[in-house]
């Protein structure tokens, strides 16, 4: 009778522990952490326009100028006035412009890639020289070339000083008769870390 007695008395014990009563009740913990890298932000600022300089609309025959980081070429009876006038690069009434690339500099953080985007198609508007508007054309088939991977395409490397830079063409339509006219219009680029 004793020994019962002893015996349920260490039941109840062992019932009262709460480890021993409740095996699934144990716990345990770990520890995490939170990580964050800040690198330096990545910009962009204009350093040149893109220019097709001065031109002349071929008479009935539509044309095209094409400029790219290496310069620019003209098809069908689009053609570089200043070339023509074979007046060593000026123009009557003023200097002539050498065609152009748009150029950007970048800077972030060394060492990380970006990419650019830039529009596909724009439509510029001008004013004719007597005063009214005149016809609207466009610039189509842009491209960018970087400096660090210039046959990649919009991709491009930011170099241990934190810096690189990318040109901008594109190609211009001209119609078979375009009267005198000045035109300009902007264009929106963005870089971003790849």
């Amino acid at each position: 009778m004793r020994a019962r007695r002893l015996l349920r008395a260490a039941i109840l014990a062992m019932l009262a522990m709460p480890g021993l009563a409740h095996a699934g009740g144990v716990s345990t913990s770990a520890m995490g952490f939170a990580t964050a890298v800040v690198i330096q932000p990545i910009t962009v600022h204009q350093t040149a326009d893109l220019d097709f300089g001065m031109l002349a609309s071929g008479q009935g025959t539509p044309g095209a100028v094409t400029i790219s980081a290496t310069g620019a070429s003209y098809s069908g009876g689009a053609a570089q006035i200043c070339a023509l006038s074979g007046m060593g690069g000026a123009n009557v009434g003023g200097s002539c412009i050498t065609p152009h690339a748009a150029g950007f500099a970048v800077s972030g953080e060394a060492g990380h890639a970006y990419s650019v985007s830039a529009p596909t198609k724009l439509t510029i508007t001008g004013v004719a020289d007597s005063g009214g508007p005149a016809p609207t054309l466009t610039i189509v088939g842009f491209t960018v070339t970087t400096a660090s991977r210039p046959g990649a395409g919009t991709f491009g490397l930011i170099g241990a000083d934190g810096t690189d830079s990318f040109v901008v063409g594109g190609t211009l339509a001209l119609p078979a008769t375009l009267q005198p006219a000045r035109y300009r219009a902007s264009f929106p680029v963005v870089v971003s870390y790849d």
